[in-house]
């Protein structure tokens, strides 16, 4: 292995920790029947949205004093982060196959 490819590897790995370090969120509000559930983007792992946050995404207006707060959470999409992960570990693997050093 040279030390392109080395090179790749590392950053790769480097990206593959900002991708489980950096999460995408979907805000939801628990009701009966149907939950409303909204995309609120990107957020530092250990930096979860607030219920008030949630609310505001959900609902696009500020929490009321009457609001049911403790029915809003934040949840990770799980999906997005794998297909994340896949696409980073295939160009990480693509690129490394294309800079193995050439036999003649």
């Amino acid at each position: 292995m040279n030390k392109k490819q080395q090179a790749v590897i590392w950053m790769g790995m480097a990206f593959l920790t900002c991708a489980a370090l950096y999460v995408p969120y979907d805000g939801v509000y628990v009701r009966e029947g149907d939950n409303l559930r909204n995309y609120m983007g990107y957020r530092f792992f250990f930096q979860q949205p607030t219920q008030t946050e949630v609310y505001h995404v959900v609902f696009n207006r500020s929490p009321q004093p009457e609001s049911y707060l403790n029915r809003c959470h934040a949840e990770i999409v799980t999906e997005r982060i794998w297909v994340e992960m896949a696409a980073i570990g295939l160009v990480t693997s693509a690129a490394t196959a294309a800079l193995a050093s050439k036999k003649t």
